[in-house]
């Protein structure tokens, strides 16, 4: 009997103080996983609410560029329209109508060339008229 008291005496045995220890840093951890993990997701859904939210923007934006897209080509079939394409883009007229064609100044038919002239030959003019100022510059 003098040995039970002993038992009852000493308290808890060390091996459960342990086992107690490694549960709580168990439970702590879990719980720190738990928080972390739904820390990263709030802010993923927070990112996806902003993602979808401007995809419903564009959304919004290219249904109203497709309606008017729409109106326009359904404006474009009716025969007033047509005409009016021919008349401008193709020079079509009407029974008893005349054409009159309004050709370019002097001037712009100049810079209509210029631009249609090829690269070397642009660069090479630009390149003369550089040095003949250059020279006029100097006087010689």
């Amino acid at each position: 009997m003098i040995t039970k008291t002993k038992y009852f005496k000493r308290g808890v045995p060390r091996r459960n103080i342990i086992l107690y220890v490694i549960g709580g840093i168990l439970a702590i951890a879990v719980v720190v996983f738990l928080i972390f993990t739904n820390v990263k997701i709030s802010e993923k859904r927070k990112a996806l609410e902003a993602q979808r939210d401007a995809l419903e923007k564009e959304i919004q934006i290219l249904e109203e560029k497709n309606r008017q897209l729409k109106d326009e080509a359904s404006k474009q079939q009716t025969e007033s329209f047509l005409e009016a394409e021919a008349r401008e883009k193709l020079g079509f007229k009407k029974p008893g109508e005349e054409v009159v064609v309004v050709l370019p100044s002097e001037e712009q038919k100049e810079g209509v060339e210029v631009a249609t002239s090829s690269f070397w030959e642009r660069f090479k003019t630009s390149v003369s008229d550089f040095f003949q100022n250059f020279l006029e510059k100097l006087g010689l």
